[in-house]
């Protein structure tokens, strides 16, 4: 098994997993879930590899004007789970310290009731 640095978009996964040709290795994508609109771009600054998308950047400004970040954080991320069933074997939500917004994510991804 392999997991990935965190994806924000299937297209890049695609794009990974065509290069690597993996074989048979099961894929696990990394997600790592955007708590405010200050997270994505720490985490292009920051975490090498790690591509949050400028629209994700931009919902998630809209959202804290809006004083809905959480929310947004948690569709965001389940809209990433989402889109990466029937990519790969499953996804890592690595929360980092916000385990607690895990189960409305998966809720919200339609994983969990």
């Amino acid at each position: 098994m392999l997991q990935t640095q965190a994806v924000y978009h299937g297209d890049a996964l695609l794009r990974f997993i065509d290069a690597l040709k993996p074989d048979g290795v099961a894929i696990l994508a990394g997600v790592i879930p955007l708590k405010s609109e200050k997270s994505g771009p720490w985490l292009n600054a920051n975490l090498p590899g790690v591509c949050v998308p400028d629209d994700m950047i931009g919902a998630m400004e809209e959202a804290a004007n809006a004083g809905v970040a959480r929310e947004r954080g948690v569709e965001l991320a389940a809209r990433v789970v989402r889109e990466m069933q029937g990519i790969c074997q499953g996804v890592h939500i690595m929360a980092i310290g916000w385990e607690a917004g895990v189960p409305d994510i998966l809720r919200s991804a339609g994983l969990r009731a």
